[in-house]
């Protein structure tokens, strides 16, 4: 698995909508117009510290200006096994994951097509009806995380967004990042009351030929749960490793609480 390509992706994705600052053990991550977004506020840990207490203290009077909370996200969470059990020890709470890695094969995925759905690139005529997508789906946070965070991707120029419509209605939304030669699949989901027709193979067909069109060397996908792992394998998606993540936060409710993703 391809490591340093990874971390280089993750790394632009967030610079796409958070300031970043480099440290010798990650990076900070800070959007003072998102704060209740996790992704844009947190400590990224690459390596584990020489020194848990000034890192912990650093961290936290860096958060703790601003009215955040101090969060770190532990990208390896066996090689910094022993910063995790310092914060818990200091009354940090902490939840793990392990989730799998994922490259497209480079074959469409065979779907029917169906006369009561389009898929549109998201536009400034369609942006409304994408942004009432975005805020409906639970597991990406909400209208508090994300009526910011989409409008940052949307004028962005390395996002591109896909809608889907059921019988002219906003069901669902796709994204595609693009970084370099390679790109990633985000934000693939359908509202609740469209979910169970398929819809979500659509959209990844969609992401699909968009991939064959600006012909990248590589479509990564980061799915957050074993089904989810499933959807994508069904669809030309092949798991090449696994990722043991860890999140260490100081207060409040933890990411899989927020997004409803529990242990799954």
């Amino acid at each position: 698995m391809d490591t340093a390509t990874i971390i280089e992706m993750e790394l632009s994705y967030k610079r796409s909508f958070a300031n970043v600052k480099p440290q010798d053990w990650g990076y900070l991550f800070w959007n003072d117009q998102n704060p209740a977004h996790w992704d844009a506020n947190h400590a990224w840990v690459l390596r584990q510290p020489d020194d848990y207490q000034t890192v912990r203290e650093t961290v936290e009077t860096f958060f703790g200006k601003r009215g955040g909370i101090p969060r770190f996200y532990m990208f390896d969470a066996k090689s910094t096994a022993g910063f995790n059990a310092y914060l818990e020890e200091a009354g940090y709470h902490s939840e793990t994951a392990v989730d799998p890695v994922q490259v497209w094969n480079g074959t469409l995925v065979d779907v029917a097509q169906d006369i009561n759905v389009a898929i549109e690139l998201v536009t400034s005529n369609n942006y409304q009806d994408a942004m009432y997508v975005e805020c409906g789906i639970t597991e990406f946070g909400g209208r508090e995380v994300r009526e910011t965070a989409f409008e940052l991707e949307f004028r962005n120029s390395s996002y591109r967004h896909f809608l889907l419509k059921f019988n002219g209605a906003p069901a669902g939304i796709a994204c595609i990042f693009e970084h370099g030669a390679n790109a990633r699949v985000e934000s693939v989901a359908v509202l609740k009351a469209h979910r169970g027709h398929g819809l979500v193979n659509l959209l990844l067909r969609r992401i699909q030929e968009e991939a064959k069109a600006k012909r990248y060397t590589s479509l990564w996908v980061f799915p957050v749960s074993e089904t989810v792992e499933r959807v994508y394998q069904r669809c030309g998606f092949t798991t090449i490793g696994k990722l043991e993540s860890a999140h260490v936060y100081q207060s409040g409710p933890g990411i899989k609480e927020v997004t409803g993703r529990g242990d799954s």
